[in-house]
């Protein structure tokens, strides 16, 4: 009975145990959960995300200027009388008993017309929209160098792996070579040259973890978070293939890369501010209503009102309107330039990205084919020194190469990665939800993903 209750009590301790390992174990980061801490803690979107609200209240502001303007005060008084002093005594005579005087008044201005302050108010809008893709902007940057980084610590761990395997396969090496010398079949140079390579692959394990550290501190500054947290990614590169039509993704970038959609709003601010500009040959044309009230009637009567409508007309002020006018114009004259360089430098953005994506492809795949080739090599030399046929030189070499092919590849697939990023980003769809297949061929796939672990 004692042994049944000992069993079912290290069972239970074990069930707990490991329990408390999972709970204890960190949950490793995700590319989105990364992306959603930079859109909170960068400086840079918490900046764009200021100036969005100062635009949105200057909107509020100038509405509040087309509005009536209403103001309103009392003033009140009361007047004692000096009983210190005898003034019939200095012959002074009259009545000085107390007073209370009050004094009241409102005011209501309404503007009925002016141009300047409508197209002020139009001017806001716009500006507004100016901020907003000014965000947009700012939101892919971020969103870019979240991914890049991100990418970059998957790199650095492929990296590591690799040289860690690299390392244990000198080791083994080493191994043999010293089992095969003190056999008495290979010389002391043999062994001496394993253990060059093997301090030379050790050097690169050490540059690899350093990678590691500098790679997850540039990460964390990508967020916008304190460089010294840790950072748990322990994930390795792989990519995923996209198909993607090229003239379907200039006409995306288009229609939504936010300088693009900046570029024609700024071209409605210098069209506005012409108007603007315009807006001063224009009369102003304002009402204004007074009301007063006051028990002081010697002055004037207690209540007191009046009723004004007022204009102002711009006539002479010597050329400075048009010459407003004329700089507006010449504004929009330069705006409009500015949007043909617009549009040619995002379709650059778009070709560049698009050929890089299609090249680091075509790479990938003859890395794949390298690797395996390195690997088959490797395994005959290995075979063929333990026969005693080739030199220790030739083993060396071909694990010199296997290991330039694997890193060749994990570069290939970074490359890869980093070009459909920025293709994402020079169409304006990094920061929206993926609409990958709006602009997919209607007969292309989107492959399996494939991961470094597989060529391994």
């Amino acid at each position: 009975m004692t042994c049944k209750i000992i069993t079912v009590m290290l069972i239970l301790s074990l069930i707990i145990l490991t329990a408390l390992m999972a709970l204890s174990e960190e949950k490793e980061m995700t590319l989105e959960e990364s992306m959603n801490i930079a859109l909170k803690e960068n400086p840079n979107m918490k900046k764009a995300d200021s100036k969005v609200k100062e635009a949105d209240r200057t909107i509020s502001e100038t509405r509040g200027s087309m509005l009536p303007q209403l103001d309103a005060g009392v003033n009140y008084t009361r007047t004692g009388n000096i009983s210190t002093l005898n003034l019939e005594q200095l012959g002074i005579k009259g009545n000085f008993q107390d007073e209370n005087n009050y004094k009241v008044y409102a005011s209501l201005t309404q503007m009925l017309f002016d141009y300047r302050l409508i197209t002020s108010y139009e001017l806001s809008k716009l500006n507004f929209l100016d901020v907003t893709y000014q965000y947009d902007t700012t939101k892919q940057d971020v969103l870019y160098n979240v991914n890049k980084t991100y990418y970059n610590v998957l790199l650095a761990n492929s990296n590591m792996a690799l040289a860690e395997e690299t390392v244990t396969q000198y080791k083994t090496e080493l191994e043999r070579t010293q089992k095969m010398y003190k056999q008495g079949s290979v010389p002391k140079y043999d062994v001496l040259r394993v253990e060059v390579d093997l301090a030379s692959a050790q050097e690169k394990y050490i540059t690899a973890s350093n990678n590691i550290d500098l790679s997850k501190a540039t990460f964390n500054n990508a967020l916008g978070i304190d460089l010294s947290t840790p950072v748990n990614i322990r994930s390795f590169l792989s990519y995923t293939p996209w198909s993607v039509d090229y003239q379907k993704s200039l006409d995306y970038a288009f229609k939504n890369r936010p300088e693009i959609l900046q570029v024609d709003n700024l071209l409605s601010i210098a069209e506005e501010k012409i108007q603007y500009a315009k807006g001063e040959r224009y009369p102003s044309v304002n009402l204004n209503a007074y009301y007063y009230s006051q028990n002081d009637t010697l002055t004037q009567p207690p209540n007191t009102w009046s009723l004004t409508v007022g204009a102002s007309v711009p006539i002479f002020h010597g050329g400075s309107i048009k010459a407003r006018i004329e700089k507006a114009e010449e504004q929009l004259s330069q705006m409009n330039d500015q949007k043909v360089l617009t549009y040619q430098s995002v379709e650059l953005d778009v070709k560049q990205s698009y050929l890089n994506m299609a090249e680091a492809l075509k790479r990938i795949d003859v890395a794949e084919k390298t690797v395996a080739s390195a690997e088959e090599s490797k395994r005959m030399a290995d075979l063929r020194y333990k026969g005693g046929v080739a030199n220790i030189q030739e083993v060396l070499d071909t694990q010199t190469s296997l290991t330039s092919a694997k890193t060749n590849y994990l570069q290939a697939i970074y490359d890869y990665e980093m070009a459909k990023i920025s293709l994402k980003k020079s169409m304006g769809m990094l920061a929206k939800t993926d609409k990958t297949k709006d602009i997919k061929n209607d007969n292309t796939t989107t492959d399996d993903k494939k991961s470094t672990d597989d060529k391994k």
